[in-house]
């Protein structure tokens, strides 16, 4: 059983609430987005409506490569970027020993990091695989898929990056291993990774494009895109957890204040080791076993 919510959803009700029309959902969950085949065959989202067993495909398609010429697009429901949730950045103190990276707010950060990004399906890289620039290069071959419970002991470890949409309306698509507990370890990245029109895709033939355009248009200079995200948004995920994520860059001013035992548990540290490392040397040093000096 399937439920219909979220932006796409919420858009094809109202469509089929207009013009008197029923929902029938074709559901591909292996090939998702799907690919098309030289013989006009394909399976997904894309092969659905090739072989005309759908009238009009939603589902993140971006960008896409391949022989497209017997679709036709739709005006574009909004407009989405990607960004990524990185380990979250700790002071440079005495408290971290060691020091700890710098922050990773940007592409160059994120590919100088080494760090891997991971989502559940390789589309989250489609826009980025044609690209010659070196750093994004790079980033394509960090990234990396895996099943939404691969995903979930990986966010609870805090040792990668994760890959999430940013809405129109500046919400955060986040994926369902983000809970309480582990979201807090995670930062946004100031720059956004790429930018794309989230579109809806149609056969050239499909005779109520007309209609589903002016409603896709009227909704969006309306305004109303921006609660019904807002819905979507809080229907599909937690909302302490989106809240977290939201307010991911904000940070308690830095005041002066008196310093206690774990502010100087780092310095301790150092001394101790440097103490220790000094007697095992004059213990050495005093031993009655005397090496021959060669002659």
């Amino acid at each position: 059983m399937y439920e219909i919510y979220g932006n796409d959803g919420l858009l094809v009700t109202e469509f089929c609430r207009r013009y008197n029309c029923s929902v029938e959902l074709i559901i591909d969950e292996i090939n998702q987005f799907g690919t098309i085949h030289p013989n006009k065959t394909g399976n997904g989202i894309l092969g659905n409506l090739v072989e005309r067993r759908a009238d009009i495909g939603f589902g993140g398609l971006s960008s896409w490569h391949g022989p497209l010429k017997y679709l036709s697009f739709s005006k574009p429901i909004q407009r989405d970027s990607v960004t990524c949730l990185t380990p979250k950045p700790r002071n440079a103190s005495l408290r971290t020993v060691p020091i700890f990276g710098p922050s990773i707010d940007t592409k160059d950060d994120l590919a100088q990091s080494d760090l891997t990004w991971w989502q559940t399906h390789e589309a989250w890289v489609f826009s980025l695989i044609l690209s010659e620039n070196p750093t994004i290069k790079k980033l394509v071959s960090n990234f990396r898929s895996g099943s939404p419970s691969v995903l979930q002991e990986l966010a609870d470890q805090g040792n990668v990056a994760f890959a999430i949409g940013r809405l129109n309306k500046d919400h955060l698509l986040l994926g369902e291993w983000f809970t309480a507990r582990n979201i807090h370890e995670y930062q946004v990245m100031r720059e956004d990774l790429y930018e794309e029109y989230e579109i809806s895709m149609a056969t050239k033939t499909w005779p109520l494009m007309e209609q589903f355009d002016t409603l896709t248009m009227r909704t969006e200079e309306a305004t109303i895109r921006y609660y019904q995200e807002l819905n979507a948004i809080y229907e599909s995920s937690d909302y302490d957890v989106q809240t977290a994520a939201t307010n991911s860059r904000l940070q308690e001013p830095y005041t002066p204040h008196a310093l206690n035992k774990d502010d100087l548990l780092g310095g301790f540290f150092i001394v101790c080791l440097g103490s220790i490392v000094a007697v095992i040397v004059f213990a050495i040093e005093l031993s009655p076993i005397k090496t021959k000096s060669s002659k």
